[in-house]
């Protein structure tokens, strides 16, 4: 369902985040730990919020900060507002299908 796909290490994460587009998207982070649930969000400005979530912090605070979690990114480039919306609802609804809802409403 998504278009791209790129292996994470934090490590490599400059390299990693400078391939990502900074466009509007929806995105889905996959966890190194095959138990844990993916977090998938949509964003107007996909490098701004990926080099939040995922790249060095060198001050500690109350910021999610998923570096050390993420082993994939999957994304996909939408080209507004409303494209994005109806594509989250679509991955959320296919990923969670039992909650997806709930999840929505969180959202927006």
């Amino acid at each position: 369902m998504l278009s791209e796909l790129l292996e994470f290490r934090p490590e490599r994460d400059r390299e990693v985040l400078a391939a990502v587009p900074s466009a509007p998207a929806v995105f889905v982070l996959e966890s190194r730990d095959p138990g844990a649930e993916p977090y998938v969000s949509k964003t107007r400005n996909l490098r701004r919020r990926l080099e939040r979530l995922l790249g060095s912090s060198s001050e500690p605070g109350k910021r999610l900060n998923l570096r050390d979690r993420v082993g994939r990114i999957e994304y996909r480039a939408t080209g507004s507002e409303f494209e994005s919306a109806f594509f989250l609802y679509k991955l959320l609804r296919s990923t969670y299908p039992k909650t997806y809802l709930e999840r929505l409403r969180l959202r927006f």
